[in-house]
């Protein structure tokens, strides 16, 4: 069974989309015998190192975020809470995935929800996150790896290089962020630790689609997944998918392709990319 749970504790069940409670007041007594559970726990929108938790009067948040939307808000946080009441069912969850807009290694949060669940070293799950890689220095890593026992990462960074990282990003840390995740890489248990390039693609970064797949082998990732991006607030419909652009979007899926059958990549598109 999949279930995915809001920042404020409302749960659905992710197949059938029924709603299933709110677990930051209790865990239902009688999904607690349900065996090999895939848990999704969706982290607060404003929690990110990027933009900090106000976007809107401080540094800005990533261009194509939604925190970067002028009528953005921030959501409930009750994940604690949902943790605590969740602990006592961790023994039968197969794959705990954390998800949403926020950076979940800012601060170390990660680590606090983690310990909350009970989560540690010998645990039998799989921890799938998504980072912006800026914060994965070698301490992290080194703590990251003590307490995970199998984990799936995917870096998004978006970019091949500094100018268009800048551009998307909002802060010139390309090359950190290009080392940490080498060293994340290189330091690993393949066999327990997967480690992905899932970046987000527009008319922005187009161009090095190509380049992301060499930079994919370059820092020994597993695979590269290209998504496409959203226009999620006014303004980004030009750089996105779109009539006029459709052929651009072709041709790039075309020339990734090719370079990653040159270079013996595995790339992963979207369900959107046009064939």
């Amino acid at each position: 069974m999949k279930i995915r749970i809001a920042a404020n504790g409302l749960a659905t069940d992710s197949e059938s989309g029924k709603r299933l409670g709110n677990f930051a007041q209790r865990f239902p007594a009688e999904l607690a015998r349900t065996s090999r559970l895939h848990l999704e726990i969706e982290l607060p929108n404003f929690h990110c190192n990027v933009g900090g938790t106000d976007p809107l009067t401080g540094q800005p948040a990533c261009l194509v975020c939604p925190r970067n939307l002028p009528d953005f808000r921030p959501e409930t946080d009750r994940v604690d809470a949902v943790c605590r009441n969740t602990r006592g069912i961790m023994e039968r969850v197969a794959v705990l995935r954390f998800s949403g807009v926020a950076e979940p290694f800012w601060k170390e949060r990660i680590f606090e929800l983690l310990a909350g669940l009970g989560v540690g070293p010998t645990s039998d799950l799989k921890v799938f996150v998504t980072t912006n890689g800026t914060l994965l220095d070698e301490t992290v890593t080194e703590k990251w790896f003590a307490t995970v026992p199998s984990s799936e990462i995917a870096f998004s960074i978006d970019a091949t290089r500094p100018s268009t990282y800048v551009k998307l990003r909002r802060i010139a840390e390309f090359e950190k962020v290009v080392r940490q995740m080498d060293h994340y890489c290189r330091t690993r248990n393949p066999d327990r630790h997967v480690a992905v390039l899932c970046n987000q693609v527009n008319l922005i970064n187009l161009d090095e689609v190509p380049r992301m797949v060499q930079m994919t082998r370059d820092h020994f990732l597993h695979y590269l997944q290209l998504c496409l991006t959203r226009p999620v607030g006014r303004g980004l419909e030009e750089i996105c998918l779109n009539d006029r652009n459709v052929e651009a979007f072709r041709r790039a899926r075309r020339e990734a392709s090719e370079q990653a059958m040159k270079l013996g990549v595995n790339v992963v598109f979207g369900s959107d990319w046009p064939a």
